[in-house]
């Protein structure tokens, strides 16, 4: 895959360090700034080799991408949250790993990895919320982000669409997050 980290290292490219190095002198500016990657090799190169003081959020994606052989069931484990706690501050998993059903109600079911990923002290910020990529049991964005800001105990989203977010964490919890 051309955007996979390994495939820059073998052309002589470090676009990790460079991007740490474009960001590193503004930590004062970048207050709610993530490095995230979903190679945790990268991710773990990065914390070694730098002085960042940048959260890192280490990409949790579906094993069916066949990406970079990377087992991503298994950073969902115990023992791959334990390693992941010692390099990121976050992990990103699909929404698809946080929302797993519905009750026989119709409520939204959620499996346990926000509670195993804050046992390990770490935040849970998943991706994608998208307006044009609803998940079942919401009709609307704002459903949406009902179901994940309100109801999944997440730390934070990742999405397309920040003004919808902006303006629905304002309206719910009266503050305009930075």
């Amino acid at each position: 895959m051309s955007e996979s980290p390994s495939w820059h290292h073998a052309s002589g490219k470090d676009v990790g360090g460079a991007l740490l190095t474009e960001l590193e002198p503004y930590p004062e500016e970048l207050p709610h700034s993530f490095i995230q990657c979903f190679d945790p090799a990268e991710l773990k190169r990065l914390r070694t080799t730098t002085q960042t003081r940048l959260p890192f959020v280490q990409l949790i994606g579906l094993d069916s991408w066949g990406h970079a052989g990377i087992d991503y069931r298994h950073l969902l484990t115990p023992a791959g949250l334990q390693d992941i706690a010692t390099y990121a501050n976050a992990i990103g998993p699909h929404l698809n790993q946080i929302l797993v059903g519905q009750t026989a109600s119709g409520s939204p079911q959620f499996s346990d990895q926000v509670e195993k990923a804050h046992a390990f002290g770490l935040e849970v910020i998943p991706y994608p919320l998208r307006q044009d990529s609803l998940p079942p049991h919401t009709t609307t964005p704002e459903g949406m982000l009902e179901v994940f800001l309100a109801h999944a105990h997440l730390d934070g989203i990742f999405t397309d669409h920040p003004d919808t977010a902006i303006n629905w964490i304002s309206e719910h919890y009266g503050e305009r997050p930075d």
